[in-house]
Formats: structure tokens, sequence, C-alpha cells
């Protein structure tokens, strides 16, 4: 499985299979890799025996799952500082929590459920793909005080899981931050090619020479396909462009609907 940031990046690497490593390799579709979040809040409570090293440890806990705010997500703040999709792990603030999530011992019962959390957020319950911009609230939490880390993370991951099979979920894609350079006379008709075909939103047009012009805009990476192909079309060979990642964004019920439908027909699964 190959990954990268465009089309041009994938089609570089493509070429160095080929030419460089003379692999015979075959490629299918490009695909765009998309991100689940919850749509609603959802909380789950949580109680099993979980067994490690044949002892067997009595774990209860309640975790809440929300998304972030549409600004949040827009200014990239959809991710926490490990890289995962889980912006924040925190307690709930009451007293019957103080118990296991205050001083050392706390913190380290804390880091477990969370790394569990981000465990099972690898794969959302939609289309498998990674979820983004959550943030978790541990409302309850009853173990013995000397519950070995792995099985709070277990538990955790448990957890998320039943509450996340219970969820809303919407499915975000990803936005592109784009910067594209053509002659002052083909502006129109590049902006036009953006907002009719690509869902593009024009944030400015800056003068870089002469005869030159510079568009930024952020447009959805899905309708960016082969657009290095349209962009030469449309200025006849005068025209570059560059992009990098900018946010997720949500997708309207019929666009999910569709991409739904064609991540189906591939073979992609549930991942609950």
């Amino acid at each position: 499985l190959l990954s990268g940031m465009g089309e041009l990046h994938l089609e570089i690497v493509r070429d160095r299979l080929l030419k460089e490593f003379k692999l015979e390799v075959s490629f299918g579709d490009l695909q765009v890799s998309y991100r689940e979040t919850v749509n609603r809040p959802v909380s789950q409570r949580y109680h099993e025996e979980l067994t490690l090293h044949q002892k067997k440890f009595d774990v209860e806990m309640e975790l809440a799952i929300e998304s972030v705010d549409e600004e949040q997500m827009r200014d990239s703040a959809a991710v926490g500082d490990d890289g995962s999709g889980i912006v924040s792990v925190v307690p709930a603030r009451c007293k019957e929590l103080a118990t296991f999530v205050t001083g050392e011992a706390g913190a380290r019962r804390m880091a477990a459920i969370r790394a569990g959390v981000v465990s099972a957020a690898g794969r959302g319950p939609l289309l498998s793909f990674p979820l983004c911009g959550l943030q978790v609230t541990v409302k309850r939490l009853n173990s013995w005080l000397y519950t070995p880390a792995p099985v709070l993370s277990m538990a955790a991951a448990a957890c998320f899981r039943k509450a996340l099979a219970e969820a809303d979920i919407q499915l975000l894609e990803p936005i592109m931050r784009i910067e594209i350079t053509v002659p002052e006379a083909m502006v129109n008709k590049v902006l036009g090619d953006l907002a009719s075909y690509r869902r593009g939103i024009m944030e400015d047009v800056l003068t870089t020479g002469d005869d030159a012009r510079m568009i930024i805009a952020v447009v959805p990476l899905v309708t960016l396909k082969g657009y290095a192909r349209a962009l030469r079309s449309l200025t006849s060979g005068h025209g570059s462009f560059s992009m990098q990642f900018s946010h997720y964004a949500q997708l309207s019920i019929d666009q999910q609907k569709k991409i739904h439908e064609e991540m189906t027909s591939f073979g992609f699964s549930s991942g609950v």
C-alpha cells in the first residue's frame, strides 16, 4: 500500500519502482484517505473481568466522546500531540475519580487509558478509516488501584469501540491548500474550473510578475485527481501548482453515501 501527498508524489514513487528498481507492479485507482468522526456526543459504560497473565481484574469504566468544533477542525487542531486523531483524553471533574487520576499513579492510569483509546481510534466503524478530531472524557473508573496498565488499555479500547458502535459516524474529507501560478489572461478560466468542477473556494489572487498571477484556494483532494493534466490543458502548458494539506471537512449526506458505495465496492468494510 503506497501513500503520499497527492497524485504527483505517488507517480514519482511509481516511476522509481518501475524504472530504478525494475519491479513488475500493477497499480489500482488512486484512493483518498478519508477520516471518520462522531456527529453527536456519545457515552458508554463498560464493565468486564479481564485476564492478564492468568490473573483476573475487574474494571468498570465510562467514556464520553465528542468531536471538536468546525473551527478547531479547520485550524488543524484535529489531532493530538502524538499525531493521532484523539485530541484529548481527560478525566471528568468529580470526587469519585480523584483517587484514580491524581498524582503519578493517576497520570500513569490516564496514559494507559489514552493508549487504549488511540489504539481503537485507528480503525473507524464506518469504512475503517482512522478517527479524527475526537475529545474523550473519562467519566467513571472503578478498579483495583494496582490494576496493570495493559488491562486499563484493553478496557478503554473495548469501551471506546462499544461507544462507536452506537454513534452516528460522519465521514471527513481532506482539504488541500493549493497555489496555482498562471498567466493573467488565464486566471478566470482556472477559477471557473475550480469553482464549477472541483468545489474549490478561492482565498486570494496575488501578483507574482508582470504577467503572472498566483491563485490561492482550498480544494477537496478527491477533486484534484488528474489536476496536473487538466491544468496543462487549461493553460496550454503555462500553468503550475503546488499544494499542501489544510484540514479535514465534513461531507454532505449525498457525498458520504456516494463514497460509502464506492468504497464498499472496493472491499472496504466496517471497522467494528
